[in-house]
């Protein structure tokens, strides 16, 4: 848990050395969003709402990037400033658990991103009890889609990107090979498949 300045101390209480003081708002944002994004499983950040404004840096950079990211909150009157950056906006009572997995759940959830979850009281996180639902598999008239827009291709390009994760180079390195088709690696794509490939 990334603990902004100015985060209420009622909800800091108890995190003991889950805790990770950050220097700003925007710090904790960014910092739990990228350890969401290389853990793969959604950090968490606990930051005041009452500069609202100092969050957009952080939630802007998960929504773009994608990165799995929670974003734990006093209740708060601006809190509704937040819902252009954020999934979801869910309230941790009465059923604190529950709505940890569901933030947990829904940050995980393709397309990631940051997920707010507005607190009273003081915040006890139990431990997560609901897995993510991978990717879903595509349908067998997607792939009759793909495979018949791949046979018109003269030339294909395959192009990595953000949607790629590590479980997606067998598949893609094997699918560039039988093309055969060079492929293409955006920022987020990279390592994909290995550079001199």
């Amino acid at each position: 848990m990334f603990v902004a300045p100015g985060a209420p101390a009622v909800l800091g209480d108890g995190l003991g050395a889950a805790r990770v003081d950050a220097p700003a708002v925007a710090a904790a944002c960014v910092l739990a969003a990228v350890t969401g994004e290389l853990t793969e499983a959604p950090a968490a950040a606990l930051v005041s709402l009452a500069d609202a404004v100092a969050l957009s840096p952080g939630l802007a950079l998960a929504a773009r990037d994608r990165c799995p990211l929670i974003v734990l909150t006093e209740a708060h009157a601006d809190a509704a400033l937040l819902a252009p950056l954020v999934k979801a906006r869910l309230a941790l009572l009465p059923a604190p658990a529950t709505t940890l997995a569901r933030a947990r759940a829904l940050a995980l959830a393709d397309p990631r991103g940051p997920v707010h979850v507005a607190c009273d009281g003081a915040l006890s996180i139990p431990p997560a009890t609901a897995e993510a639902a991978g990717p879903s598999a595509p349908t067998p008239e997607a792939l009759e889609g793909f495979a018949a827009v791949l046979a018109r291709a003269a030339r294909p390009v395959l192009v990595t990107g953000l949607e790629c994760g590590a479980g997606d180079a067998a598949w893609v390195r094997a699918l560039a090979e039988s093309l055969p088709a060079p492929v293409l690696a955006t920022t987020k794509g990279r390592g994909v498949l290995p550079e001199p490939h």
